[in-house]
Formats: structure tokens, C-alpha cells, sequence
């Protein structure tokens, strides 16, 4: 299936930049407990979940590191339409340092941060076929929105709609290879 087909916009060298950029701000905002950067990039049940990982994390005092993570290779394995919907599965391959830290003793309680390990990620972006033109202009008031960033609005408060106009992250599960 050839995806400019349903999306006329769609540059494959583009939208793996930007599922790396989702990837890189999901994890960085799960690190910082503070996922404000990349909520108008999820889906809202994945985001909720992650939401509820930080809370926790918050709450025993913890923070779930991910130093010196990059994207190593990225590409996509899929493509499909149904329910209105374009849906790209990618594969991204990833490396980082994965560690727990304890925030009141400044003490690793899990992982190491002496070697970075490799992961293997799968990922689900949708946008409904039918999605509007990109603008980065509010619809609540009509200002220009930074999307890259918080995608909230500086002057009414009001959440970009990313589903609307562009690709949003509706999954993402971590490989594990069975030998």
C-alpha cells in the first residue's frame, strides 16, 4: 500500500524524523516527570498511561532514567488502512542508559549508568484520512502554536489537536526477543 495515496503530504524521510522526535520527547518527558511536551503527540489512552507511570515514580521518589538515548535506526515494517485511518507500524531501535534513580538519596537503585543497552521498540502512528490541512494556528483564538513544544496554546490555554491535522503515536511496545 502505497501511503501517498491516502495522504498526499506524506514524505517517508519526514515522518521518520518526526517518529523519532516522539520517541526522543516520550522518553525524555518520562525521565523529567513532566510529560506536558508530548501529550498533544499521543494518543489519549497512552498518554494516560504514561501519565499514571510518572505519578508513580513521583510518588516513591524515583526517577526512571534514560541518559544518552538516541534513535540508532529507525524504519517502517507497515502500513494499512482501516476505520478511516492510515496506521504506520514502525521498528525503532534505540540506545540509552537505563537506570533508576533515587531522587532523596541521589543513589542508582536499579540498572546501570556505565554502558548503554540497545532496545528494539514497535510503534503505532494513525491520522484518519480525511485529516485537515496542517496550521499551526490555535482554533480556539487564532494564534500561531509552537507544536514542537507543548502544543498548548500561550494565550488561551487550549491543546493542539495533533489528531486532527498530523500522525499521532497510538502505541508503543518494547520488543523482547524470545531465544
Amino acid at each position: 500500500m502505497k501511503i501517498e495515496n491516502y495522504d498526499k503530504n506524506f514524505v517517508l524521510e519526514e515522518f521518520l524524523g518526526y517518529a523519532s522526535n516522539v520517541f526522543v520527547k516520550l522518553f525524555t518527558g518520562v525521565m523529567l516527570n513532566d510529560l506536558k511536551d508530548v501529550k498533544h503527540f499521543l494518543k489519549e489512552e497512552l498518554f494516560s498511561e504514561f501519565e499514571k507511570k510518572v505519578k508513580e515514580n513521583e510518588e516513591k521518589n524515583i526517577m526512571q532514567m534514560y541518559d544518552e538515548l538516541n534513535v540508532k535506526h529507525i524504519k517502517v515494517i507497515n502500513t494499512e488502512i482501516k476505520n478511516n485511518k492510515i496506521y504506520i507500524y514502525v521498528e525503532l531501535d534505540s540506545r540509552y542508559m537505563d537506570y533508576i534513580l533515587d531522587i532523596k538519596k541521589d543513589k542508582i537503585i536499579k540498572g546501570t549508568n556505565s554502558y548503554r543497552i540497545e532496545k528494539k521498540y514497535h510503534l503505532t502512528f494513525t491520522k484518519t484520512i480525511d485529516a485537515k490541512t496542517f496550521t499551526n494556528k490555535c482554533s480556539g483564538c487564532g494564534a500561531t502554536l509552537d507544536t514542537n513544544s507543548t502544543g498548548i496554546c500561550s494565550y488561551c490555554g487550549k491543546l493542539f489537536e495533533q489528531n486532527k491535522y498530523e500522525y499521532i503515536l497510538e502505541e508503543i511496545e518494547e520488543v523482547i526477543d524470545k531465544l
